[in-house]
């Protein structure tokens, strides 16, 4: 079985060249989603723009043993 790491980053709305900021890492779906969407929550009362999370999913040790087997 393959162990998953999920990065959550967020980022401005509507803006290409804008960094991403990394709020996190976490061992599963659903932590990543809260975290992304308290963060977003947070800065979007503070911030006059909007702001929205993507969540990648990377293989620990970059390996996915489905594709070993």
């Amino acid at each position: 079985m393959t162990t998953c790491i999920y990065i959550v980053q967020s980022q401005k709305n509507g803006t290409v060249r804008e960094r991403y900021h990394l709020v996190g890492v976490y061992s599963n779906k659903q932590l990543a989603d809260a975290a992304g969407k308290e963060h977003c929550d947070e800065l979007n009362d503070f911030y006059e723009e909007q702001q929205h999370y993507s969540v990648t999913i990377l293989p620990l040790d970059g390996i996915i043993d489905e594709l070993n087997n």
